[in-house]
């Protein structure tokens, strides 16, 4: 996997940082919970927007941590506090795991949902960080700017979800076009002149980072990006949720991107549910019924699970 991460050293989260993960447990918690699943939001998306989401996992007896990035963090695509986001949510995850499978005894499995680009952002951080994580080469291991703990809690939610769990990918990951990210900007910030601002500076950003890694013989971010949700490995089996209509995420590289994923791993399980004329994030309000049977899919393949 490409490596995009600068030198710095990843701790886990601590009480003065923000913390921008919330927990919902289903109503019987613990007795009756079946596993933890982890939300990723959209950029621009505020709790209650995400705990829809969580609501449909609560109420099939699943404990959920949820939450998002900052805007700021989604549009730049500040790679340290997006490191920051994927480390709370495993952190707060293998807390409420440790805790009921010391009960129950046994290992319970880990649904990862992210939406959108600010959800497929943090999920790219977690995948790279989940690989160094794994790593067991001597001189790789010995570069490794990961605090011990961090590695710990990382494998702790890998060996629940790599095998045992999903990944589910709702409107994402949107290819890096300025105009996608242009129109993300429309759709998560109401008030017009902080758009045409924050554009300007997105501008002004993009034209200097280009520049900096042309110089340094890079990537762009754009390739980088979609090579890394190619070669990510976080989970045997997805399912992709998209739709031909979204203007945001392009359907046409989504159908491309998991023909590549199921080339580079073909042992991997990939589904998808296509829809023609829902908006971005907005296939669970058009269609309620078809993203419920979604979700009853995978959540009950998981507890089939050995």
């Amino acid at each position: 996997m490409s490596i995009r991460r600068a030198n710095h050293l990843v701790l886990k989260c601590s009480a003065d940082k923000q913390q921008m993960y919330g927990i919902l447990y289903p109503t019987n918690h613990p007795t009756s919970t079946k596993g933890v699943v982890i939300i990723h939001g959209w950029m621009g998306s505020i709790p209650k927007h995400v705990r829809k989401y969580a609501d449909l996992y609560t109420a099939r007896d699943w404990a959920v941590v949820y939450g998002s990035s900052s805007l700021t963090t989604a549009a730049f695509r500040n790679t340290s506090k997006l490191d920051d986001a994927a480390i709370e949510s495993v952190f707060k995850a293998s807390e409420v795991l440790r805790k009921i499978e010391k009960a129950e005894g046994k290992k319970l499995p880990v649904i990862l949902h992210y939406l959108s680009n600010g959800g497929a952002f943090v999920a790219e951080s977690l995948a790279i960080l989940t690989k160094e994580a794994k790593q067991r080469d001597e001189a790789e291991y010995s570069r490794s700017t990961l605090d011990p703990e961090v590695k710990q809690e990382l494998l702790f939610i890998s060996d629940r979800l790599y095998e045992k769990g999903y990944e589910v990918v709702d409107s994402a990951p949107a290819y890096l076009h300025e105009s996608a990210l242009f129109d993300a900007i429309d759709h998560a910030m109401p008030n017009p002149y902080e758009k045409i601002f924050t554009k300007l500076l997105l501008l002004v950003w993009n034209v200097l980072r280009d520049i900096t890694r042309t110089i340094q013989r890079k990537d762009t971010i754009e390739v980088e990006f979609w090579r890394n949700m190619i070669e990510s490995d976080l989970c045997l089996r997805q399912i992709y949720i998209y739709s031909v209509k979204d203007n945001i995420t392009d359907s046409t590289k989504i159908d491309e991107l998991i023909e590549e994923r199921k080339k580079f791993k073909p042992d991997r399980n990939i589904i998808s549910a296509k829809f023609e004329d829902s908006d971005h994030v907005m296939h669970l309000r058009r269609y309620p019924k078809e993203y419920k049977e979604i979700v009853d899919q995978v959540v009950n393949s998981c507890s089939m699970k050995p």
